[in-house]
């Protein structure tokens, strides 16, 4: 059981971290193909300094490449998503009806995170 909800909590981490992606990439116009990479001078993120909410932690929040202060956005974002999981999940367990609101959840912070940064969603 408690194996369960943490395969569920490592799918909303990396979905958030998936959102994360998206809240910063899509007013943007950039592709959600690429690699991350540093916002601030572009460089891109090795694999290891990639994994949701833990290299948050290790890095202290400052970012390896150019040693600048990460949002921390960034790791509120994920464990939100995770929370939202479990919660999901606890309410409907394994079912068309929990993914679904899962996903539209998720897109509602998206267009929340996206508002809030950018004021562009009218």
């Amino acid at each position: 059981m408690y194996f369960e909800y943490f395969i569920v909590c490592l799918f909303g981490l990396i979905f958030g971290s998936f959102a994360n992606a998206c809240i910063y990439r899509l007013p943007l116009n950039l592709s959600m193909i690429p690699a991350s990479m540093c916002p601030f001078c572009e460089t891109p993120i090795k694999y290891r300094d990639n994994i949701p909410v833990l290299s948050y932690l290790f890095l202290k929040g400052i970012s390896r490449c150019c040693q600048k202060k990460i949002s921390i956005q960034y790791p509120v974002i994920e464990i939100l998503a995770a929370i939202l999981s479990i919660l999901i999940f606890y309410k409907f367990g394994y079912s068309f009806n929990a993914a679904s609101l899962f996903i539209f959840l998720l897109s509602l912070l998206i267009l929340f995170m996206t508002d809030f940064n950018k004021f562009i969603i009218p």
